[in-house]
C-alpha cells in the first residue's frame, strides 16, 4: 500500500480515499465518492456533522448582499431552516413557485400570502382535502376556534363567497348559521332510500312538546326552543343524543374532558309538527265539511 501526502491532503491508493486534515482532526474525507464535513463515515454524497447546538450548520450565501443567506442546522430542540435578511423561503416546482414563506411567518401555496395560511388554485379539482385515515378516529377533523370570547356578531367563525365578492354564508361566533338564500337541503332521492311508508301520527309528541324562553348560562340572549330532558320524559328519547363537552388545557386549547350534555334533533322535531300540521289541516276540512253540510239542511 502506497501513501502519498501532500501538506495536510492524503490519499490512499487502495480505495481511493482523500482526507483534507488541516488540524489533525479528520476534518473533510472524502471515501467512496461521499463528502464527509467533521466525520469520517459520510453515509450520503453530502454529511456535515458535528458536536452541540449549531455545530453542523450548512450555510448558502450570497456576498453580493450583506446578510443573505440561508442555514440548514440543528439547535438543542430539533432542526432548523433559518434565512436571514427579511426575506421570504420560496419553494419552486419546475420552473414555477408553488409555497412561499415569509419573513412574518404566513404560508402562501400557489399566492404570496397575506395571511398566517393563504391557499389559491386555478385547479378544477378539490383546493384542499382535510382526511382522518384512521378507521377508530375519535376526534374533530377540523376545528375552527377564536381565542375572543362573549362575542355574537363581532367575528365569523366562517364565511363562504361566491364569485370573489357576493357573500352567501356565515357561521357567526354565537353559533348562528346565515345564508343568502334561506335554503337548507338534505339529500332526498327516492333511488337512496327504502321502507318508504306513512309516518305515524305525530299528534300527541307534538301536543307533549313543552315549548320554553331560556337563555344559556353566560349569555343574556332571550331564545325558543326545548329541553332535552323533557322530550326525553314525553317519550322522543330518539330525538335526543349526547355531545361530548371540552375545558382547556394549560395551552388555553379545547380538549375533550368526558362531559357529555344532550342535544336535540330540531329538523326531526320540525317534520313531526309538519305532520302533526298535516294532522290538524284534515281534522278542520272535516269540520268544515260537516258544517256545510248542516248549514245546507
Amino acid at each position: 500500500m502506497s501513501e502519498i501526502k501532500t501538506n495536510k491532503i492524503s490519499s490512499l491508493a487502495s480505495n481511493n480515499d482523500i482526507t483534507i486534515d488541516p488540524d489533525g482532526t479528520g476534518d473533510t474525507i472524502i471515501a467512496s465518492g461521499n463528502l464527509g464535513v467533521g466525520t469520517s463515515s459520510a453515509a450520503t454524497k453530502l454529511h456535515v456533522a458535528g458536536s452541540g447546538n449549531f455545530a453542523q450548520t450548512f450555510r448558502i450565501e450570497d456576498t453580493s448582499v450583506s446578510g443573505r443567506r440561508l442555514e440548514i442546522s440543528y439547535n438543542s430542540t430539533s432542526p432548523y431552516i433559518w434565512v436571514n435578511n427579511s426575506e421570504p423561503l420560496a419553494f419552486y416546482t419546475g420552473d414555477s413557485e408553488r409555497m412561499r414563506l415569509d419573513s412574518s411567518g404566513n404560508v402562501g401555496i400557489g399566492i404570496t400570502p397575506t395571511s398566517p395560511l393563504h391557499v389559491s388554485s386555478s385547479t378544477t379539482g378539490n383546493i384542499t382535502n382535510v382526511v382522518a385515515t384512521n378507521t377508530s378516529y375519535g376526534n374533530d377533523v377540523l376545528q375552527v376556534r377564536c381565542a375572543r370570547s362573549g362575542a355574537t356578531t363581532e367575528y365569523n367563525n366562517l364565511t363562504v363567497f361566491d364569485n370573489n365578492t357576493s357573500l352567501k354564508m356565515l357561521i357567526r361566533a354565537n353559533g348562528n348559521l346565515l345564508n343568502s338564500n334561506n335554503s337548507y337541503g338534505s339529500l332526498s332521492d327516492q333511488t337512496l332510500k327504502e321502507n318508504i311508508v306513512d309516518s305515524a301520527s305525530q299528534w300527541d309528541d307534538i301536543k307533549a312538546v313543552q315549548i320554553r324562553k331560556y337563555n344559556f348560562i353566560d349569555s343574556d340572549e332571550t331564545q325558543i326552543g326545548v329541553v332535552a330532558q323533557e322530550l326525553e320524559a314525553a317519550g322522543m328519547d330518539g330525538l335526543v343524543e349526547s355531545v361530548e363537552m371540552y375545558s382547556s388545557n394549560e395551552e388555553d386549547e379545547p380538549v375533550r374532558n368526558g362531559e357529555f350534555k344532550k342535544s336535540v334533533k330540531y329538523s326531526v322535531l320540525h317534520m313531526k309538527a309538519l305532520k302533526a300540521l298535516q294532522e290538524a289541516m284534515n281534522r278542520i276540512e272535516t269540520l268544515e265539511a260537516r258544517l256545510t253540510a248542516l248549514e245546507a239542511e
